[in-house]
C-alpha cells in the first residue's frame, strides 16, 4: 500500500512549558501493521466516542455498541450501533487502498441500508444475537450499558426508523476525500430512504516516537450529503397545461438541515409523551421565541433556546429548555451576570415573572422546572417576558457599565 504524504499543516503540535520547542507528532498511516481494517474495528467497537455523531446529529448519541459483521441479505456490516432512544449507526471502516475500493464501500454501506429498510424489530434483533453468537438482543444490551429505556417507546423507534430507512450511515478509515463522485450516484438508488451519510477520516498520532502507546486519535468529518432530488417525476398532462418544478435554493450552510432528523425525533417523542395538539402549539411557540432573538439549539431529548450575547462576544444565554417529557426549564441564568457582567436583576426579574406566571418550582440553583403545559397556559404573556428580558440584555450590552 503506498503511504499518503504527511500533511504538516494538519498535524497537532504539542506545546511544552514556555521556551521549550514545540514537538509536532507522528502520524501513523491506518494499514500499516499493527493498524489493519480489523484494528480498525476493534477500536471503533471498544471506544464508540472516537465517532463524532453528537456532533453530526445528536439523535444518534449517545452510541451504544451492538456488534461486528452483523449479517444481513446483501452482506455483513462491519459494526451496529443504535441511541438509547432507538436511532441506528451503521458504520464500514475500510482503508482506502484503491479508487475502487472507495466506490464499492459507498454502495455497500447504502446497499445495507436498503436491506434494513425491508426489516422489522425482530429481524434486526435476530441478526446482532446472531453475531455475537449471544442471548442479548437489543434492548438487554442498551440497559446494560445504563440506560433507562421505555421497552415500547424503544422498539417502536427502532421498528419506525427501519421502515423509513431513517439511519445514520459513517465511512470511516483513512485518506478519504471529499470529491467522491460515486456519491451521488448511490444516492439516486435510493430515493425512498431517508439515511444521512458521512465519511469520517481518522489520524493516527503517536505521542512518543519509539512506542504506539500513548495514541492520538484525531476524528474528522470530510463529507456529508446533503438534501438532493433522487427522484424522477412523470407529468403527463395536455399541451396547453403549464407545469412548472421548484427546487429550493442550495444553502452554503448545511447545518439546519443536519439537523433535520433531532428535531423530528424531538416532536415524535413529545407527541409519544403528551399530544399532536400539544407538539403543533410548543412548534408555535418555539419559532415565536425564535423570532425575538434566540436560536434553537437541539438534542435528543430536548431543545435549548438560547440568546447570542449582544454584547459581540462567542457565548449563548439559555433562555429556556423544552423537554420531550412535556417539561421544561429555566436554567443556568445566572451565567447572565456571573460569567457575561450583565446585571443580575435581569435575569432575576425574568425568573419572577416565569414563576408567577406558571407556578413551577426550584430544582437547583438559578433552575425552575415545570410543565410545558403550564407554559403553554400563558403563552402570550411568557412571549411578552421574553421579549423584555431580551430588550434588557440587548440594552445593556450597548452601555459601559457591565
Amino acid at each position: 500500500m503506498e503511504k499518503r504524504p504527511q500533511q504538516p499543516d494538519a498535524t497537532p503540535l504539542i506545546l511544552p512549558n514556555s521556551g521549550a520547542s514545540a514537538k509536532q507528532l507522528e502520524r501513523i498511516p491506518l494499514g500499516d501493521p499493527p493498524f489493519r481494517e480489523e484494528r480498525l474495528q476493534e477500536l471503533l467497537a471498544a471506544h464508540p466516542r472516537v465517532l463524532p455523531v453528537s456532533e453530526i446529529e445528536p439523535a444518534y448519541a449517545p452510541l451504544v455498541y451492538l456488534g461486528r459483521e452483523i449479517p444481513i441479505p446483501s452482506g455483513f456490516l462491519d459494526a451496529l450501533y443504535v441511541s438509547p432512544k432507538g436511532y441506528l449507526t451503521l458504520v464500514e471502516a475500510k482503508l482506502w487502498d484503491s479508487p475502487e475500493a472507495r466506490r464499492q464501500v459507498v454502495g455497500q454501506i447504502v446497499e445495507y441500508a436498503k436491506d434494513l429498510s425491508h426489516w422489522g424489530f425482530e429481524e434486526l434483533d435476530n441478526a446482532v444475537r446472531q453475531a455475537d453468537d449471544a442471548s442479548n438482543g437489543l434492548l438487554e444490551r442498551v440497559r446494560q450499558r445504563g440506560h433507562d429505556v421505555d421497552a415500547a417507546s424503544f422498539i417502536d423507534t427502532v421498528t419506525r426508523t427501519l421502515q423509513r430507512g431513517e439511519v445514520l450511515l459513517l465511512i470511516v478509515g483513512d485518506g478519504i476525500r471529499k470529491n467522491l463522485e460515486a456519491l451521488s450516484s448511490y444516492l439516486q438508488d435510493a430515493p425512498n430512504l431517508h439515511f444521512s451519510l458521512r465519511l469520517i477520516e481518522l489520524a493516527l498520532f503517536r505521542l512518543h516516537s519509539d512506542n504506539d502507546r500513548p495514541l492520538l486519535i484525531q476524528p474528522r468529518v470530510v463529507a456529508r450529503t446533503s438534501e438532493v432530488t433522487r427522484a424522477v417525476v412523470d407529468v403527463q398532462a395536455p399541451n396547453d397545461v403549464d407545469v412548472t418544478v421548484e427546487l429550493p435554493e442550495e444553502e452554503e450552510d448545511d447545518s439546519s438541515s443536519r439537523q433535520q432528523l433531532t428535531e423530528t425525533a424531538f416532536f415524535e417523542q413529545l407527541a409519544d409523551n403528551t399530544s399532536s395538539e400539544t407538539v403543533d402549539e410548543v412548534r408555535a411557540l418555539i419559532d415565536d421565541i425564535t423570532s425575538l432573538g434566540p436560536v434553537r439549539v437541539w438534542r435528543s431529548s430536548s431543545v435549548s433556546l438560547r440568546l447570542p450575547d449582544p454584547g459581540g462576544l462567542d457565548r449563548h444565554w439559555t433562555v429556556i429548555v423544552l423537554w420531550t417529557e412535556g417539561a421544561f426549564e429555566l436554567g443556568w441564568l445566572g451565567a447572565i451576570s456571573e460569567d457575561g457582567g450583565y446585571d443580575p436583576e435581569i435575569w432575576k426579574r425574568y425568573l419572577d415573572t416565569v414563576v408567577d406566571l406558571t407556578g413551577v418550582t426550584a430544582a437547583e440553583k438559578h433552575t425552575k422546572v415545570g410543565s410545558i403545559h403550564s407554559l403553554l397556559r400563558v403563552r402570550e404573556e411568557y412571549l411578552e417576558a421574553v421579549a423584555q428580558f431580551v430588550g434588557r440584555i440587548q440594552s445593556a450590552a450597548t452601555t459601559s457599565d457591565r
